[in-house]
């Protein structure tokens, strides 16, 4: 199901955009490696996947951007990101195999339909907070049809309607059996190690909650944080669903507790969490010894 900041309509907010951005450059450059590379010789058909790679992202980044701007969006660089990211995946089966012009087409009409896909993706019952299945799954599957159509020699523009057919039944063999095996193996994992966490550890955030760290610098002592769960048999005060005491423990330095490092670390999102009552497990510090009075002096 849908996490709370999904279900409430709260805006995702990015920890570090420089990182997004720096990390979006090296992908870009590693992905003519990828794409160029595959052709395991510098001969033409690697220099036109060069081509049609760099032409399909550049295209779909600022298709992207201009969408947004469009629907009244903030033109963002997050968006510019994203909407290069698309442009990869969807060119990758077509690098090596279409013209240059078409790459253009390819980029700048995936990223409507991707971000038109992510718009329409709050209506599912689904958790993807970072949009992987509309950015790779759709992304992917545009890419696929697409080599079908504008391939050399070989596509739909070619008058070859065959390929197509044998793409779209890739396509479906494919996404049934990522989807069955992907739900075998979370079912199985859950067994062991379930995977969604209580509300409050959520709005809390994964980081803190469960690692005991944040990408925030903060607290001294955040990483002698440990978190072990007792079962409680009713709801704490404020709390409207079972939840789990959290009993916290520390193997060196201050302790603080669950609430004290989200006002510390993250502010904006403590005030809107509820953390059911905690035994710290800490043995409160003896008063100090009151001061020895001085004897009196007599003159």
């Amino acid at each position: 199901g849908r996490r709370r900041l999904h279900v409430e309509h709260r805006v995702h907010v990015p920890a570090n955009i420089p990182q997004v951005i720096l990390g979006t450059a090296m992908l870009w450059f590693g992905w003519f490696g990828f794409n160029a590379g595959s052709a395991l010789a510098a001969d033409e058909k690697a220099v036109l996947a060069f081509l049609t790679t760099n032409t399909c992202s550049a295209a779909a980044m600022i298709t992207w951007i201009l969408f947004d701007g469009a629907q009244k969006r903030k033109l963002s660089a997050v968006g510019a990101c994203m909407g290069a990211l698309v442009g990869l995946v969807t060119i990758t089966p077509a690098a090596g195999y279409i013209s240059v012009g078409h790459s253009l087409f390819m980029g700048a009409t995936s990223a409507v339909i991707v971000n038109v896909v992510i718009a329409k993706k709050a209506c599912l019952a689904v958790d993807d907070t970072l949009d992987v299945f509309p950015c790779h799954g759709v992304g992917g599957i545009l890419g696929v049809i697409y080599t079908a159509f504008f391939a050399q020699d070989a596509g739909c523009v070619a008058g070859q309607w065959s390929l197509l057919g044998f793409h779209l039944l890739a396509v479906f063999i494919t996404s049934t059996y990522s989807f069955v095996v992907s739900m075998l193996l979370y079912k199985a994992v859950n067994l062991f190690l379930p995977l969604r966490v209580p509300e409050w550890k959520e709005e809390l955030g994964l980081d803190l909650s469960q690692h005991g760290e944040t990408v925030i610098p903060c607290n001294d002592h955040i990483n002698d944080l440990t978190i072990t769960e007792e079962p409680v048999s009713s709801p704490p005060d404020g709390v409207t669903q079972s939840l789990s005491r959290p009993k916290m423990s520390s193997t060196g330095g201050a302790m603080r507790s669950v609430q004290a490092q989200a006002d510390t670390c993250i502010a904006p999102r403590a005030a809107q969490v509820q953390v059911p009552p905690m035994d710290m497990g800490i043995p409160a510090p003896a008063p100090a010894p009151a001061a020895a009075a001085e004897p009196a002096v007599n003159p």
